[in-house]
């Protein structure tokens, strides 16, 4: 943070700058997900703004929604399927 006070007049005032230095960090990947990760970036990109941009465009795509309106339509369409152990019973019964 840089503060400065300037006299006009006599009057002081106060300008306050804050400077937002990122922190880099380290994660850890298999060599096969760097490579697979460096197919989806441009020339010169670095790894933050790949991930950056695919975590936007994952999240304009609102998958939540997706997700939960799938789950709501299997929960809905349960009584139509049998369990598996349903299914063996039938199947050792004809045999």
């Amino acid at each position: 943070m840089f503060i400065f006070f300037e006299v006009m007049g006599g009057t002081f005032i106060l300008i306050i700058f804050n400077i937002f230095v990122m922190k880099n960090t380290t994660l850890s990947v298999d060599e096969e997900t760097r490579e697979r990760l460096k197919k989806f970036g441009t020339k010169g990109e670095d790894y933050d703004k790949i991930l950056n941009r695919m975590m936007d465009i994952l999240g304009e795509m609102n998958l939540n929604s997706y997700i939960e309106a799938k789950y709501k339509k299997m929960m809905e369409d349960k009584n139509k399927f049998i369990s598996l152990e349903e299914y063996e019973k039938r199947d050792d019964a004809t045999g």
